[in-house]
């Protein structure tokens, strides 16, 4: 996350009850500078300088820029900006669902960077575990996994895949919704090819089933 972001019905009750102060519109141009100089801007006591903004705002675009620039353009053209009064941190209030979808990827990017690296003979790379970690189908045990297991800590499994030296009742979860759909083991997503009517491959390509 950019900072440390709340869910829409957590800014509705901070506006119920007046647990935030100094609340501010934000309107601009939807990129890390744009954003950085409306968050410095509302002044919040604990609130990061815009170098240390801009910092954190560049590298997790590098780590997922879909999912960074959707939430950049809310919370800069569609959102409200205040100042917890508890902590004094800015808040970006209005973005929940983009604030979901870019903290997921990081999330699965920061495990995945540490499983990819296990070096087992059917790891998968960092670009298939990031994308069997978002795929909507399994997403939820996916990420308990990815949260319960911080940056990929695992072994090797006898079969020569990964697993998590903890959490294994998680994987375990995670594994049975993956099997579901012709997945052969979880953070690692293969494309299921169809056979036309002659039995071929309709794509010339073949998933790796590893």
């Amino acid at each position: 996350m950019l900072v440390p972001l709340v869910l829409a019905a957590l800014g509705a009750s901070y506006a119920a009850t007046g647990g935030c102060s100094a609340s501010s519109s934000i309107t601009g141009g939807g990129g890390c500078e744009s954003y950085c100089n409306k968050l410095v801007g509302a002044r919040c006591r604990n609130g990061p300088t815009r170098e240390k903004c801009l910092e954190e705002c560049h590298d997790q675009q590098g780590r997922c820029e879909p999912e960074t620039n959707a939430l950049l353009k809310c919370a800069t053209i569609e959102s409200t900006v205040a100042c917890e009064t508890g902590s004094g941190q800015p808040r970006v209030l209005g973005c929940a669902p983009r604030e979901l979808a870019q903290q997921s990827c990081l999330v699965c990017d920061r495990f995945c960077g540490g499983w990819s690296k296990l070096g087992c003979p059917h790891t998968p790379s960092k670009e298939e575990c990031v994308i069997g970690c978002l795929d909507q189908r399994c997403r939820i045990p996916h990420r308990v996994v990815a949260d319960c297991v911080f940056a990929g800590d695992g072994t090797c499994g006898p079969d020569g895949r990964p697993v998590p030296s903890t959490c294994l009742g998680e994987y375990q979860n995670a594994r049975f919704c993956t099997s579901r759909y012709g997945q052969p083991q979880p953070f690692r997503y293969i494309p299921i090819v169809l056979l036309d009517d002659a039995g071929t491959l309709d794509s010339g390509e073949v998933g790796d089933a590893r």
